[in-house]
């Protein structure tokens, strides 16, 4: 029997033009690519929060508390943002990526 993998979520929605400071308090200002910043608003299960940005990963903020978004929301908000293309994706942050090292041959 296949072993059936179970999504954390039923429902997810990202709104760039949302306004994250009216679920969570502002960030200090991001000193790295790694450091949250915030940018429109996530509902995941009927739980709205700020859009939690930084290098390598997206959150929920709500209140002073951001939680990283696991593997399942993470992998949903990017086929939003890249394949649904919602507005105000003009504006939202966008990071380097780093060329991945390979060592040596096979």
């Amino acid at each position: 029997m296949a072993r059936r993998v179970r999504k954390t979520h039923t429902t997810l929605t990202v709104d760039l033009l949302g306004d994250p400071l009216a679920y969570a308090h502002a960030l200090p200002p991001p000193a790295s690519d790694h450091d949250w910043r915030l940018h429109g608003t996530v509902t995941i299960d009927g739980v709205t929060g700020g859009m939690a940005w930084r290098g390598g990963g997206y959150g929920i903020a709500i209140g002073q508390v951001v939680r990283e978004l696991n593997l399942w929301e993470r992998g949903d908000v990017h086929r939003v943002l890249e394949i649904d293309r919602p507005p105000g994706i003009e504006d939202a942050p966008r990071f380097k990526i780093e060329p991945m090292s390979i060592p040596g041959r096979w």
